[in-house]
């Protein structure tokens, strides 16, 4: 719950709790992927592949913290899959359908290492398409008595072509690419029982470009070129202090750099931060401070209790986080130097039940936001000039009975610019979804994900006056159905129709969804 996913135009953002997409960190395998080039310092869904992806953590609330920079609405880490069987085992993954869906990927993993390639498309909208190639490799060794090393590297290219208001006067196709490159190594000792020191570093690379205009013309348009640069160092330290209390102390550093046509920039920033966990028998506790030298000081603090006759448990958690501007609002044509961060403070509380192999859960969120950035027209400059709160109620329900799992989940969310008094864009009052999976037969998996997203205002701009209005865009629920065989223990087979009742809506306005989409494919074993 809490999540809402924006995509069209060859893009994709995902915001948490009702805060901009901007205000969510995304990171890979530890390592943060937000563009700081791009205007919004955000990052692109769209182009991203999630081939090789073991699973996703998603992390509710400002976590700036451990994270830093960006983390105000919370964080979305990517973890990569890795070697962890005895046997080396290579797979091989493919799948086709209707609306230009097709991937491939090829997979090698051992007890210290997992490699693998692949090449993935898909229509986002009715009249999107994205294609992306993906590699990844990671390794890990424990060759050297008390010392544990790791080492990963990531490299993805996207291309993106999306046409907007198709057959209208304002209609124009927009052309893009994107290609991510990581590279990380972490040591860590071991040998210590009661500290763990970790050293950690990596660079990422973003470079995207972009051709916009009639369809008849884009070819001979300029392309727009943006490169964005990382370099993150950090020292990470956990000390067990006792049975019950954990202290963990860390100093990082970063260095961006930003290239466009009018822009070519750097910056370096230095932190420290201190976090301590504390356990006994039914009371927990998560505190932390982290100071940005120059930018901000943060904080947060997490308690709960667990009451075990009754299997509840009480969590809380008020914290603050911060968003530096972007290399592009501070040195551009456009940029501020005199920009101040984006800040918020956020509070949750919920109660969450366990009974008979069921899980309810209720919590209330809050976040206040403070010093937003935004355009200013009359200066043709970056202000900061907003503040925005964010409120609502988040609900789940989960249940592993008789061989069949069941998830559900609704958010309410009141989103208000308080500048304004009018409604954040693209937040859904109410969202709400159900999972299910089941094994009605030996060997046979089947499935059902329904998605429901309430009414929310969007930006109209192909108004008949050509002056961009506020719409409601209009309330929808999908359908997906998915199916899997094992014919062996190397061999099985997956079908899915999404949106099975050829539901019509537009999470962005003018990028309609590409209705009912068929695919089948298989996961062999080699």
């Amino acid at each position: 719950p809490g999540l809402t996913v924006s995509e069209g135009g060859g893009t994709a953002g995902v915001s948490i709790r009702g805060a901009s997409s901007s205000h969510t960190l995304v990171m890979l395998d530890g390592v943060p992927l937000n563009d700081p080039m791009s205007p919004a310092k955000s990052f692109d869904f769209g182009s991203f592949s999630l081939l090789g992806v073991e699973r996703i953590e998603v992390l509710r609330g400002p976590q700036s913290v451990l994270y830093g920079s960006d983390a105000l609405g919370g964080v979305i880490n990517i973890i990569s899959k890795k070697g962890s069987l005895a046997k080396a085992i290579t797979q091989l993954e493919v799948q086709g359908g209707t609306a230009k869906n097709y991937s491939t990927q090829l997979e090698s993993s051992g007890a210290s290492y997992a490699v693998g390639a692949g090449v993935s498309g898909a229509k986002t909208s009715a009249l999107d398409h994205n294609q992306t190639l993906n590699a990844h490799l990671q390794a890990e060794t424990s060759s050297v008595p008390g010392f544990k090393a790791g080492a990963y590297t990531r490299f993805t290219h996207g291309v993106s072509e999306s046409i907007f208001a198709q057959d209208t006067p304002f209609e124009f196709v927009d052309i893009g690419t994107e290609q991510l490159s990581l590279v990380g190594a972490k040591l860590a000792a071991t040998s210590f029982s009661l500290w763990e020191p970790v050293l950690s570093i990596a660079y990422s690379r973003i470079e995207r470009t972009n051709q916009h205009g009639s369809r008849d013309a884009v070819e001979s348009l300029e392309k727009t070129r943006f490169k964005g640069e990382r370099v993150l160092g950090e020292f990470q330290n956990t000390f067990v202090v006792s049975e019950a209390s954990t202290w963990m102390l860390g100093i990082a550093s970063t260095w961006d750099a930003g290239l466009s046509a009018d822009t070519h920039a750097r910056r370096a920033e230095q932190s420290v931060f201190v976090q301590n966990q504390y356990t006994t028998p039914g009371f927990f506790s998560v505190a932390g401070v982290r100071y940005d030298a120059g930018t901000a000081e943060t904080f947060r603090w997490a308690p709960g209790y667990f009451v075990e006759p009754w299997g509840l448990t009480a969590r809380a958690s008020v914290g603050s986080g911060f968003k530096a501007p972007s290399l592009y609002q501070l040195y551009s044509s456009y940029g501020n130097t005199a920009l101040a961060p984006e800040r918020n403070v956020a509070f949750d509380a919920g109660l969450e039940k366990s009974i008979l192999g069921t899980k309810l859960g209720l919590t209330y969120f809050r976040n206040d936001f403070f010093d937003l950035i935004d355009f200013d027209f009359s200066t043709l400059r970056y202000i900061n000039v907003g503040i925005a709160r964010t409120q609502g109620l988040e609900a789940m329900f989960s249940s592993e009975l008789f061989g069949a799992s069941l998830k559900s989940h609704y958010t309410y969310t009141l989103a208000k610019d308080l500048s304004s008094g009018l409604s954040l864009l693209r937040r859904p009052v109410h969202r709400a979804g159900i999972q299910a999976m089941t094994h009605p037969v030996l060997r046979l998996e089947a499935g059902f994900v329904v998605e429901h997203v309430g009414v929310r205002e969007d930006i109209n701009t192909l108004s008949a006056s050509r002056t961009p209005e506020r719409i409601k865009l209009s309330p929808y629920t999908t359908l997906d159905v998915l199916l899997a065989y094992t014919l062996s223990t190397s061999v099985k087979l997956t079908g899915k129709v999404a949106n099975i009742l050829n539901t019509s809506f537009e999470e962005i306005h003018g990028y309609p969804s590409p209705g009912r989409v068929f695919s089948v494919g298989g996961v062999f074993s080699l």
